[in-house]
């Protein structure tokens, strides 16, 4: 089930014409029921940012977006999907996962665990490069169109309020896997 499908074209203009959040509101309470005002904020918050990426032209425009993409017979949702074709013409699709974060800290002893401001205190969480690439792997695992079409996924991570620095946390060899 997908929330919100469009090409590139029409999610920037969503977007641009201030009129995504609310069909991101409908399509949810159509679909799955109420939601709660953080996720609303959370889409208000990182959707924006996520158009002044892809409003590049070297971004074709029949390019597909999707939002809220979740994977079948689980709970998981993927927060953002750009599909189309890559510079080999290969049919692929980028699998984005969104995060509000501005600092982390590496959780010793323990893999892909990381600790950030969620909740109102700090906790542990899974890094946003191993969830977005487990959500990848379930994808390729279980979906037959990606499969029999040989679609390429592309895990990645936007933290659009995330400042790096020297030796960052988020670079961690631990997590190095994940992320290249």
């Amino acid at each position: 089930m997908i929330i919100y499908e469009a090409l590139k074209k029409e999610f920037v203009k969503d977007v641009k014409d201030d009129i995504l959040i609310q069909k991101l509101y409908d399509k949810y309470q159509e679909k799955i029921g109420k939601t709660s005002l953080n996720e609303i904020r959370s889409w208000n918050n990182s959707l924006e940012h996520m158009r002044n990426i892809v409003d590049d032209e070297n971004i074709p425009d029949d390019s597909g977006v999707a939002i809220e993409f979740n994977i079948p017979y689980t709970s998981k949702r993927v927060d953002f999907i750009l599909s189309g074709q890559n510079e080999n013409h290969e049919d692929t699709a980028i699998i984005v996962e969104l995060k509000q974060w501005d600092m982390i800290e590496v959780v010793k002893n323990k893999d892909a665990v990381v600790k950030t401001y969620l909740g109102g205190s700090i906790r542990e969480t899974t890094h946003p490069s191993y969830q977005a690439y487990t959500y990848a792997k379930m994808i390729e695992d279980y979906n037959e169109v990606v499969q029999d079409e040989n679609i390429k996924l592309n895990p990645c991570v936007y933290m659009h309020n995330y400042i790096r620095h020297e030796n960052d946390p988020i670079l961690n060899l631990l997590f190095i896997n994940f992320i290249f």
